[in-house]
């Protein structure tokens, strides 16, 4: 199943029954449309829910690019982290590209990461 963002819908306050994809007695978005009326019921999330409540950030973007393109300026005169980038086989030149490889991930990149 694809991951999705949908703006400025929040995780629900009470598990299963305030949940926007719940239909009747089901859930939409769990595999099989499993019954969620017990957790409903009890105001808790079903334990297979894949929602996640996004925590605070800044803009997402992607590492791995960004720190190509930065790389592929590279002129080979530091040894931050390995590179493989277009135009030496040194290593790349600044800290920044360190800062970046070792920022905190808000949203894994494999989509089967919670």
């Amino acid at each position: 199943m694809p991951d999705i963002l949908i703006r400025g819908v929040e995780l629900p306050k009470y598990g299963c029954a305030g949940c926007y994809f719940k239909t009747g007695k089901y859930c939409g978005i769990i595999e099989k449309n499993e019954n969620v009326e017990e957790y409903s019921l009890r105001a808790e999330r079903h334990p297979d829910c894949p929602l996640i409540e996004l925590p605070p950030h800044g803009d997402l973007i992607d590492r791995d690019e960004f720190v190509k393109s930065q790389c592929n300026s590279c002129d080979g005169s530091c040894e931050c982290v390995e590179c493989d980038c277009l135009n030496c086989e040194q290593s790349c030149r600044c800290d920044m590209i360190v800062d970046a490889m070792e920022a905190p991930v808000v949203v894994p990149a494999e989509r089967s990461e919670p």
